[in-house]
């Protein structure tokens, strides 16, 4: 697993910071509550939800849903066995994950009413309670076609940076799949894109 944070002790002027940098720094997450949206702590910390009243919920006490942005760009970790060769099929790591109650926990979902209040539902899943009594509530942002990261470029470098601005302030985290052979230079070029963040962003992906 490669993973890339970056802290700075003091804010370096904005004139020798990127673009995106700048963007992305103007999060009030340095103080050190972190790990916080600007938009999750104006409502009492991370998002509370109302539960429905349900007697048979296991579970219905306000616990904290933090949110984190899963970004597929492709590699080993979402292809599927075909004709026992290994390749990218959309839609299935979601599908996959769904299925599996170590990642998805869709009692929680249903009895909650989890996909009125995230969106896109069908991309968006949530982990059973954590020993803290918080979940993570995760939505898959795919990208179309999936890639090989042999075939990685610049120009999909400044996507996925793109895409962390983007959704920037909607999400308490970023986790980003990517295939091994060049994960180790997605994630320097990030680092140099992505300057100053208050949130963690996690590059991963898997071996056949």
């Amino acid at each position: 697993m490669a993973e890339w944070k970056h802290t700075t002790a003091s804010a370096p002027s904005s004139a020798s910071m990127t673009s995106l940098g700048r963007a992305l720094s103007r999060s009030r997450l340095s103080q050190p509550e972190g790990f916080q949206s600007q938009k999750s702590r104006s409502a009492a910390g991370q998002t509370r939800r109302r539960y429905s009243s349900s007697s048979e919920s296991p579970d219905i006490s306000p616990n904290i849903e933090a949110r984190v942005l899963v970004i597929n760009t492709g590699g080993t970790i979402g292809m599927t066995y075909h004709n026992n060769v290994l390749s990218p099929e959309p839609n299935a790591l979601v599908e996959t994950l769904r299925k599996l109650h170590i990642l998805h926990d869709e009692q929680y979902a249903q009895q909650t009413r989890l996909y009125e209040y995230y969106k896109p539902p069908e991309n968006t899943l949530v982990l059973p309670l954590s020993k803290q009594n918080k979940r993570i509530v995760y939505t898959v942002l795919e990208y179309s076609p999936l890639l090989d990261s042999c075939n990685m470029t610049t120009d999909d470098w400044a996507t996925i940076g793109k895409d962390l601005e983007k959704h920037y302030e909607q999400y308490d985290g970023f986790v980003i799949l990517h295939g091994t052979d060049t994960m180790a230079y997605t994630a320097s070029a990030l680092s140099f894109m992505c300057e100053n963040l208050g949130k963690p962003v996690i590059l991963t992906g898997s071996q056949a």
